[in-house]
């Protein structure tokens, strides 16, 4: 698993992430991946592949911006290894219903 955080770190960074092999083809790209748990944020800019290699050897991961910018202020943390386990649970009643007395 490779994951951007930079949106969720109040960066302006709209990332893009490109995962190829040693010679350059293509294994898996990613530019939004949703954040279920950012509630009303509507746009998730920030990218996560996860993928299982298909063999030993070289593989090239690059970060980019999606818009093309860039400066001091569009920091990132780049995290890369095994998918952690976690869970959430979400629950949007329709309405609220008394307990049986």
């Amino acid at each position: 698993m490779a994951e951007v955080y930079a949106r969720r770190l109040d960066s302006p960074l709209d990332s893009v992430l490109r995962l190829t092999d040693a010679k350059g083809k293509e294994l898996a790209f990613n530019d939004d991946a949703p954040d279920e748990g950012a509630g009303l944020e509507t746009h998730h800019a920030d990218s996560r592949i996860l993928t299982t290699l298909p063999a030993s050897g070289s593989y090239y991961l690059y970060v980019g911006d999606a818009q093309q910018k860039g400066g001091p202020e569009y920091a990132y943390r780049l995290r890369i290894g095994a998918p952690q386990p976690d869970f959430e649970l979400r629950v949007t009643p329709r309405r609220s219903t008394p307990a049986p007395a």
